[in-house]
């Protein structure tokens, strides 16, 4: 219990410190569970209603205790405490520790800092007892950072100790004044009779607390000085107790001083816990965990000294991977910590080469790839034994071909379905594959700086006002001095090299981008903001005039003038698309982990062709759909776009490649080196050949994925918006195939060696075999219920299930999927199909329209959005109905006869609140309102207060001398 906590001097505190770690080193403790956060906060709670209910306390003479003034004046801040303690995060934060007696022995460690500190716990308490505790018993990482939350759940413990406490005083002091009403209306208010009954009071011993006697004596005395008294009654209630405290050994004084001490003592230990408990989120935990990690302190003497600069996430996840490695090697990290240091000390070089390299040296991609052919194998194994039994006793000899196109599909399907099962059990239960970041401490060194890109096609002044706009707030959220902006702008198509109005738009972007620069704070001599106009350039196959190589054309560009000097010269550029949203300090975080030395790009040549091996030139953030506008998105919207996003194939594999080959996938949006980037891709492809230059692109310059920097991305509102993105997507990884080969054409016509490796190859292969699931599942139910329509029952069960299973999302929501995804299968079959036949022809045959794509915000603009567009476009669900009219009922060709019908619907936006135009005086007033909140800001929110606003401004009364 709290009041038998004993205040230790220091080198008291230590010592108790080391003999705690020897009792968990031995294991001679009860391993707990630790305290419930929920049950403590419903205790202060409790007690703060019991504080604030109606002045209890004036009305029933009741003087304050201490603790409930600290409770009563700071519930708030206590709430606060509760809230966070009891976090998801932080029930993530207790399951990272691992087993129940760990999570334990660290919050005893809390509970005795708490204990012998009173709850006055701050740096240098913490410090000393856990640093003389690891002398004995070292705490591991997890451990160490969940020592913070162990803190607020002790002090809340012991808070919600004061109040039971405080509450057990509350009611014996109410039982007091019970037991005195009752002796006056006994005696009343003869001296005789008082002198009778005084014993009364005092006959029931389980009553006899200090607090109770301490009750009865001052109201007594209170009621002796009230008009209704003759006096004298105090003296025979003290006499009758010291009679009675005498037979037990003590006295009356003794007695009041002990309650007067208990609720002194506990107003400041409450006091101190809700101090403590309020400081502890700004002590600086890096620091304290820094000084107190074991291993991070050998590892800090990295003769690079790079382990230093790095953030203190890193930092951390340098310790885990110790950790980690010397589980395998069966030492203790801080052995295996003191080898890596050694070993850096002789070459020189970064204590992390080695962390890493004995980290990735076990390579599961082997194993993962036997998985998932077992698990292929097992999905497909019942379906196409069925299948060939079925189709060898209705066929015989004759159904070969019929078996060999079903077991094709089957297989097809469940090596698509396995796919998402072997990755989900992959990383289910493993952490995702961190970089090492270092730590700019929110300012770019002289050698590291950035241009953000936006690629984009100028065709209006209306375009060239958006980008601007777009522009402008990336600059916002990454104002850092050495971050630069440019527009990388195309003209549109055209029969000719250039066309009216194409000068004037050129010079409304340059005017556009001058002004932004004017209205932007100058804290470089450098422009800040950039815009460069391609000219278009001739296609003899397609017969038009447009900009070299689209965007991958358009990044080669850009590079070459930032290493000729036409533009900044920069170290890194990160290129997004004009409605990529942009977070705060996304730039430099992507930077600082960029200019780490150990991700640094390092270029071999493989097979005489070289390519990055080791490092990385390229980095590709999270890509998220942002936020929905619920009221005014499309239920297409609303059903397939949440928080986990949506990758091309409905499959989550994005960090998938990246946690198990260090390899992850360039999706078009990402961080790169650009002198890097040129001197490998420059004339690397043969022109006019990739329409998708992200994932070979990302191949040859080794791609790291980012799973913590996020950038937002505007989600496909229409069904139809959805699907021409899609067959953009399939055209281009179909026309990859060339680069399958061992050896394929450069810029130049000359034949050149292959040189990517097999992670590479089986990206490329994956995505095209998810390019064919809804072909393979509409078509093996087609020939299943053609050819074999006696066996209904299990076509319509793989179909189901396939669809079910890759429609993606939880809950209802997956559901919803999983009808919709089976309502378009015959239009999504179809649209995949003629994505990948007219890639075949155009890369191996006609050479034309090889770059023929369409911007996002124009394929949005470009949708009829009516019944009769879904129902011409989506004719091949009109056919598909038509086929399956005589099977099931005729329910299938029901659903596809709706399905054009149902995306119109889906894809129509909800209508947005109506205009209200306002005119005459409520105008003026509304510009004069308006004018006023833009100068107060003005006025206040300046360079020298950070472009903060203040939360009041004083007029008045003025202070001055």
């Amino acid at each position: 219990m709290i009041l038998e906590d004993t205040l230790l001097t220091r080198s008291e505190y230590i010592r108790h410190a080391a003999n705690i770690a020897e009792k968990h080193r031995m294991g001679k403790y009860d391993v707990k569970s630790v305290p419930n956060v929920a049950k403590c906060a419903d205790m202060i709670a409790d007690t703060y209603t019991r504080i604030i209910s109606g002045g209890e306390a004036a009305a029933g003479g009741i003087h304050s205790i201490p603790s409930d003034e600290w409770i009563g004046d700071n519930f708030h801040l206590i709430n606060e405490a509760a809230e966070s303690a009891d976090s998801e995060e932080s029930r993530k934060l207790v399951k990272s520790i691992g087993k129940t007696s760990s999570a334990f022995s660290v919050y005893e460690i809390a509970a005795e800092i708490a204990a012998h500190t009173d709850g006055r716990i701050g740096e240098t308490e913490i410090i000393d007892f856990v640093s003389h505790y690891e002398k004995v018993k070292p705490l591991t990482t997890n451990e160490l950072a969940c020592l913070c939350h162990m803190l607020k759940v002790a002090l809340l413990k012991r808070l919600a100790e004061i109040c039971e406490i405080s509450d057990s005083i509350y009611k014996d002091r109410k039982e007091a004044e019970r037991i005195f009403r009752e002796f006056l209306s006994y005696t009343g208010d003869m001296e005789n009779g008082r002198r009778r009954s005084a014993d009364v009071l005092f006959e029931n011993e389980d009553l006899l607390s200090p607090v109770f006697a301490e009750t009865i004596l001052r109201i007594s005395a209170e009621y002796e000085g009230s008009e209704q008294s003759s006096g004298a009654g105090s003296a025979v209630i003290r006499a009758a107790l010291s009679k009675k405290l005498a037979a037990k050994g003590t006295t009356v004084e003794e007695l009041i001083a002990r309650e007067h001490s208990t609720r002194i003592s506990m107003g400041i230990s409450a006091g101190n816990a809700i101090k403590s408990l309020h400081g502890l989120n700004s002590l600086d935990w890096d620091k304290i965990t820094s000084v107190l990690c074991v291993t991070e302190q050998i590892l800090n003497r990295d003769p690079s000294g790079i382990f230093r600069k790095m953030t203190s996430k890193s930092r951390g996840e340098y310790v885990r991977l110790v950790r980690v490695c010397a589980r395998r090697r069966g030492e203790t990290p801080e052995a295996f910590a003191l080898k890596i240091v050694e070993q850096a000390e002789k070459e020189g070089t970064h204590v992390g080469k080695y962390i890493y390299e004995e980290y990735t040296r076990k390579n599961e991609f082997r194993s993962f790839l036997f998985m998932l052919f077992f698990v292929t194998a097992v999905l497909a194994f019942c379906p196409a034994v069925y299948t060939i039994r079925l189709s060898a006793a209705r066929y015989g000899w004759a159904g070969l071909p019929l078996i060999l196109i079903t077991v094709g599909l089957i297989l097809l399907i469940g090596l698509n379905l396995a796919l998402t099962i072997a990755q989900n059990m992959y990383l289910e239960k493993r952490m995702p594959f961190s970089l090492p970041e270092l730590d700019f401490q929110g300012i770019l060194p002289e050698d590291c700086k950035i241009m953000i890109v936006i690629p984009c096609l100028l065709n209006s002044k209306k375009r060239v006002d958006e980008i601007v706009k777009q522009l402008e707030a990336a600059a916002w959220a990454n104002p850092q001095t050495g971050i630069y902006f440019t527009i990388l702008g195309d003209l549109p198509e055209s029969e000719s090299k250039t066309r009216p109005g194409d000068e004037e738009l050129i010079q409304y972007a340059r005017r556009a981008v001058r002004n932004l620069e004017k209205s932007f704070p100058r804290r470089e001599e450098t422009e800040k903001f950039h815009v460069m106009v391609r000219e278009r350039v001739y296609y003899e196959g397609d017969r038009t005039w447009m900009g070299a190589e689209r965007k991958r054309g358009a990044l080669i560009e850009l590079n070459r003038a930032i290493i000729e000097g036409r533009l900044p010269r920069v170290n890194y550029v990160l290129t997004v698309d004009a409605d990529t949203i942009i977070p705060i300090d996304t730039a430099i975080r992507m930077a600082q982990i960029m200019h780490h030395p150990l991700n640094r790009p390092q270029i071999s040549y493989v097979r005489s062709e070289p390519v990055v091996t080791k490092g990385y030139a390229l980095l590709q953030p999270a890509v998220t759909p942002a936020g929905l506008d619920r009221q005014h998105a499309t239920p297409f919207e609303k059903i397939y776009c949440d928080d986990e996003g949506y990758d091309s194939y409905q499959c989550k594999t994005s960090d998938f490649y990246f946690d198990i080959c260090n390899e992850g996938i360039y999706t078009g949006k990402g961080m790169y080196d650009p002198y890097v980037f040129n001197g490998l891709l420059e004339g690397r492809f043969r022109e006019n050949s990739i329409l998708s230059h992200d994932l070979i692109e990302g191949s040859f310059l080794r791609t790291a994925f980012v799973s913590d920097v996020h950038l937002y991305d505007h989600f496909p509102r229409s069904y139809g918006s959805f699907v021409k993105r899609q067959h953009r997507w399939v055209r281009g990884d179909w026309q990859l195939l060339p680069f399958r080969r061992k050896r394929f054409e450069d810029g130049s016509g000359a034949m050149k060696n292959n040189p990517l490796n097999y992670y590479s190859l089986f990206k490329m292969d994956m995505n095209l075999i998810r390019s064919l699931l809804p072909a393979a599942i509409f078509l093996l139910f087609a020939i299943g219920m053609i050819f074999l329509r006696k066996y209904a029952f299990l076509w319509v069960l793989i179909t189901v299930l396939a669809v079910f299973f890759s429609a993606g999302g939880t809950g209802p929501r997956r559901l919803l999927r999983a009808f919709f995804e089976f309502l378009f299968l015959p239009h999504r079959a179809y649209y995949h199909c003629d994505a990948a036949v007219r890639a075949v022809w155009r890369t191996f045959v006609s050479r034309k329209k090889m770059l023929e794509w369409v911007v996002s915000s124009d394929a949005e603009r470009s949708i009829g959005d009516t019944p009769s567009y879904y129902c011409k476009t989506m004719w091949f669900s009109f056919a598909a109905a038509v086929l399956f009219a005589p099977f099931l009922f005729g329910i299938p060709s029901l659903l596809w006869i709706a399905a054009p019908y149902a995306a119109y619907f889906l894809s129509v936006r909800a209508k947005g609140p109506e205009t209200v135009s306002v005119s005459g005086p409520a105008r003026k007033s509304f510009r004069i309102l308006a004018r006023k909140i833009w100068a107060f800001y003005d006025d206040y929110a300046v360079e020298n207060e950070n472009y903060l606003p203040p939360d009041n401004v004083q007029f008045s009364p003025v202070y001055c001398v």
